[in-house]
C-alpha cells in the first residue's frame, strides 16, 4: 500500500469514528425542548388593551408601565399568553419591582399567576401593603406548574389604591430538557466511550 492509499484509509477510518461519536450525542439532544413563556395574546391595563405593557425577555416575559392610576384609584394589569414545554412540577422564577408615587399604608398590592390559565390552577401569589407616600417594592420567588392540562398562563397585578410605576414584573423560565432526552444522553456517551476503547491502540 503506497502513501496515498494509506492516507485515504486513514481519512476513511477517522470519518467513521467521528460519525459514531457525534451521532449518539446528536440523537441525545434533538428531542430536548426548551420551556418558554410567550408574549401575551392580550394585555389589559386599567381595563384597556395595552400591548406595549409587555415585552419578551429571554425565554420569558417582562411587564412594565409608567406611573399610572386607574379611574377610581389603584392599578390593575392582567395578561393572558401561551407557554411551551411546561408540565406539572416545572418551576419558573417570578420577580417584581415597582415604585409607588403615592399611596396609603392601607393600600395593598397583589401578584397572581395561573398556569394553565384558569382560576383553578393558581401557581403563584404574592401580596403586601404599600408604604405611605412614595416607595419601592421589590421581590422574587419561584412558581411551580400545577397542571400540564393546558399550555397557557394568566397573570394579574393589582394595587388597591395610589399611583404606581411598574418597573418590571418578570415571568421567566430556564430551558429544561425533556426526560426522554436525558435517557438518550447516557447510552450515547456509553457508546462513545466503548468506541474509543475499541479504537485505542493495543500495546
Amino acid at each position: 500500500m503506497n502513501s496515498l492509499e494509506r492516507a485515504k484509509a486513514l481519512v476513511a477510518r477517522t470519518g467513521k469514528q467521528l460519525a459514531l461519536t457525534i451521532l449518539p450525542l446528536a440523537a441525545a439532544t434533538v428531542s430536548a425542548q426548551a420551556s418558554s413563556i410567550s408574549l401575551p395574546s392580550s394585555t389589559y391595563l386599567c381595563g384597556t388593551s395595552d400591548s406595549s405593557a409587555a415585552e419578551a425577555v429571554g425565554n420569558g416575559v417582562q411587564f412594565s408601565f409608567p406611573a399610572t392610576s386607574c379611574s377610581g384609584g389603584g392599578v390593575y394589569l392582567d395578561a393572558t399568553g401561551g407557554a411551551t414545554g411546561m408540565s406539572t412540577g416545572n418551576t419558573f422564577p417570578v420577580s417584581w419591582n415597582f415604585g409607588v408615587a403615592s399611596g396609603g399604608a392601607d393600600d395593598e398590592w397583589t401578584i397572581q399567576v395561573f398556569m394553565p390559565d384558569s382560576a383553578g390552577n393558581q401557581v403563584f401569589e404574592a401580596t403586601g401593603s404599600l408604604v405611605s407616600g412614595s416607595g419601592e417594592v421589590t421581590g422574587s420567588s419561584t412558581a411551580t406548574v400545577a397542571s400540564s392540562g393546558g399550555a397557557g398562563y394568566y397573570v394579574v397585578f393589582n394595587v388597591s389604591g395610589g399611583t404606581v410605576t411598574l418597573n418590571s414584573l418578570d415571568l421567566n423560565v430556564s430551558p429544561v430538557p425533556e426526560p426522554a432526552s436525558l435517557f438518550l444522553v447516557v447510552p450515547g456517551l456509553g457508546l462513545c466511550l466503548l468506541k474509543r476503547r475499541k479504537s485505542a491502540p493495543r500495546t
